[in-house]
């Protein structure tokens, strides 16, 4: 009587027990001359570029009772490390207003000169005054106090200032040593403590610091407190936010109010970082945490005579407490204050921050033609989800490539059309109570079909799929976190012919499923001026 909608009932169940079964372990389904895989995840921990634990560089500082060197790293103890905090003294970069950007891009090739090959990235804040003293070039007023708003209004020191951070944009806007910009400059070290006190100097700031159009930039909170940037400066433009005081329970409205700041999906596109308070200060919790028995929840932790990982880390109630605040703020990356190490700390709670701060990509399953000639058609499908906390943030294209199996030579590669893992988002309101977001993250799905090159030999190749750094010489850079993974940002999916029938399955005993491959790395483009 009804036989349309019978026949569509008939085929969505059919339907769903065909993707029922591709979707079990082994086992692949050809259609359209395509052969579907599952790809499983690798429950590891990655060490991938613009997330994670972030270690520091603090030039000329005098970080606590001890001054360090001249190119002072600071060490986190953990090998998760991709981001470091690079502190610009003013008086490195220039030594007087007739200055080019010259000494800008030859500090930054001397301090980030390794960077490239560690596929690390910096993240920059210009700073005026350290515990040192002022760090000026000559020509200006003595600065006796970062925190003395008329200095920073004299005409001459704001020209100096519009005209650094303009030079700094010009230097390293499209560096791609360089990951995020923190607007920094005022108050000691750059912290910007009582910019929201000073509308004047923000204002000009604000508008010098349009110079960056390609870098993300980072200001301190959100008009939460006095100190901070103001409300009106946060709505101006799309700044992404960071803060010193993360894990501090009383800081953690200002936290969560960045997260949904300007209808709560800034995130989406500018990043949210900052520093963990985990070894600095000692119990004064708010009546939230004494309420949740959590009256001694920072404990400073001391051996032989260094900062170590505190209680925090030990245990297991506090660290929930410390997930919960990464998914419901969405934040990227989080660094140790004052060179602390995290040297001793537990392993796995390390591990369990670094998973849980940033992107986090998984695939779910692929497809790929099975076989095809010289010329032909290539069609690559896949599906994946972010299960991380925050996107990556740039441009980050995704390329199919042709590899030998033998000897994992990629004779041939191709950029997915328009598709940036920029817009592969996780899921949003995280809900502590369950441990999961109630907006689950989404199932992304790309598909294309490449034409092959005619003259590409006949032969049995690995089609693979790779996320590549496109400031950085196009170079595959990131991992999904799947078990289907070769050194060198490969992961192959299955094998096709080309010009000729093959087997489809790769053999996994060559998959590397650990959590850094030192392999990934980037370029620099030679610059021409």
């Amino acid at each position: 009587m009804f036989p349309i909608p019978g026949s569509f009932l008939l085929c969505w169940l059919l339907a769903g027990l065909v993707a029922f079964a591709v979707a079990q372990p082994g086992l692949g389904e050809e259609a359209d001359g395509l052969v579907w895989i599952e790809l499983k995840e690798n429950p590891a921990a990655l060490r991938n570029p613009m997330k994670g634990w972030r270690g520091q560089i603090a030039l000329h500082y005098g970080w606590g009772s001890k001054p360090i060197d001249d190119l002072g790293t600071q060490p986190i103890g953990t090998p998760y490390e991709s981001l470091r905090k690079w502190y610009v003294s003013w008086d490195t970069v220039e030594t007087k207003a007739s200055d080019g950007t010259d000494l800008l891009r030859k500090e930054a090739d001397r301090v980030l000169a390794d960077f490239p090959d560690k596929n690390m990235k910096a993240i920059v804040r210009l700073a005026l005054y350290s515990k040192r003293g002022s760090e000026l070039p000559e020509g200006l007023p003595p600065l006796n106090n970062p925190r003395a708003c008329d200095w920073y209004l004299r005409p001459e020191v704001k020209a100096r200032i519009e005209r650094l951070i303009e030079k700094a944009a010009e230097a390293w806007d499209q560096d791609p040593r360089v990951a995020y910009i923190e607007m920094g400059v005022v108050s000691k070290y750059g912290e910007q403590w009582d910019l929201g006190m000073y509308p004047k100097v923000e204002a000009y700031l604000h508008e010098a610091f349009k110079a960056f159009e390609n870098k993300p930039v980072l200001i301190r909170g959100c008009g939460i407190y006095p100190w901070s940037p103001s409300a009106e400066l946060a709505s101006s433009r799309e700044y992404g936010f960071f803060q010193d005081s993360f894990g501090k329970p009383w800081y953690e409205k200002e936290l969560l109010t960045m997260a949904r700041f300007g209808g709560g999906d800034r995130w989406h596109r500018v990043p949210i970082g900052g520093e963990s308070k985990i070894a600095e200060h000692a119990a004064k919790a708010d009546q939230r945490m004494l309420s949740q028995g959590r009256s001694d929840f920072i404990r400073p932790h001391k051996r032989e005579g260094r900062v170590l990982v505190p209680g925090l880390l030990e245990d297991a109630s506090r660290l929930d407490y410390f997930h919960d605040l990464i998914y419901q703020s969405h934040t990227s990356f989080l660094g140790s204050p004052f060179g602390t190490e995290l040297t001793g700390g537990p392993a796995e709670s390390i591990t369990s921050i670094q998973k849980a701060l940033g992107y986090r990509f998984v695939l779910r399953r692929a497809a790929f033609t099975t076989s095809t000639a010289p010329g032909g058609k290539l069609k690559v499908k896949f599906e994946l989800t972010n299960n991380g906390s925050a996107p990556i943030y740039g441009k980050w294209p995704i390329e199919v490539s042709l590899v030998e199996p033998k000897t994992r030579r990629v004779v041939w590669n191709k950029a997915f059309a328009e598709v940036n893992a920029s817009g592969f988002l996780p899921g949003d309101r995280y809900d502590p109570d369950l441990n999961r977001y109630t907006l689950k993250p989404k199932v992304y799905r790309v598909s294309e079909a490449f034409t092959l090159p005619g003259d590409i030999p006949p032969g049995e190749y690995a089609v693979a799929l790779s996320i590549v750094d496109a400031e950085g010489g196009g170079r595959p850079a990131v991992r999904f976190a799947n078990q289907h993974y070769w050194r060198g940002g490969l992961h192959p999916l299955g094998i096709t012919g080309v010009g000729q029938a093959t087997k489809t399955t790769l053999d996994p005993g060559g998959f590397f499923t650990g959590s850094i491959d030192p392999s990934l790395q980037y370029q620099v483009p030679q610059t021409t001026d």
